[in-house]
Parts: C-alpha cells; sequence; structure tokens
C-alpha cells in the first residue's frame, strides 16, 4: 500500500464514523421524541377517566335540572290552569 492509498483509507474511514454518528445521534434524537410523545399520551391516559367522570357529573347534574325545572313548570301550568277556571 503506497501513500495514497492509506489517506484514501483514512478519509473513507473518517467519512463512514462521521456518518455513523450522524445517524446514532439521529436515532437517539428519534427515541427522545418517541419517549415525550409517550409521556404525552401517559399523561392524557391519566386524566382521561377524570373528564370522562366530570362529563359523566355533568350530565347527571343536566338531567336533575332538566327534571326540577319540568316540575316546576308543570305546578305552574296547573297552577295557572287553576286560576284561570277558578275566574270563570
Amino acid at each position: 500500500m503506497d501513500l495514497g492509498d492509506r489517506i484514501l483509507l483514512i478519509v473513507i474511514s473518517a467519512l463512514l464514523s462521521a456518518l455513523l454518528t450522524l445517524v446514532i445521534s439521529w436515532l437517539i434524537s428519534l427515541h427522545r421524541r418517541q419517549e415525550k410523545q409517550e409521556d404525552n399520551l401517559s399523561t392524557l391516559q391519566q386524566n382521561l377517566p377524570i373528564e370522562y367522570v366530570r362529563r359523566e357529573d355533568f350530565v347527571r347534574w343536566s338531567v336533575k335540572i332538566d327534571k326540577k325545572l319540568d316540575d316546576v313548570f308543570k305546578l305552574l301550568r296547573d297552577r295557572v290552569r287553576k286560576g284561570i277556571s277558578d275566574e270563570s
């Protein structure tokens, strides 16, 4: 091997090493992004039951309010009808 072949081998080795370093750093950053996404999904999954319970509580509350309003309107309707029939 002469000097030119050795220099070419060193340059190719350096370029290959740099390329492998770039690929490894890209894989590490990709792994970190995936871990962040998994953490976000885990947090969302943990909070989901709380949001579901809040939503269900709101639905139950609104149904109770709706029933109470229906009862009040029925009572008012009955009193108005009774008052109208008493005046006639």
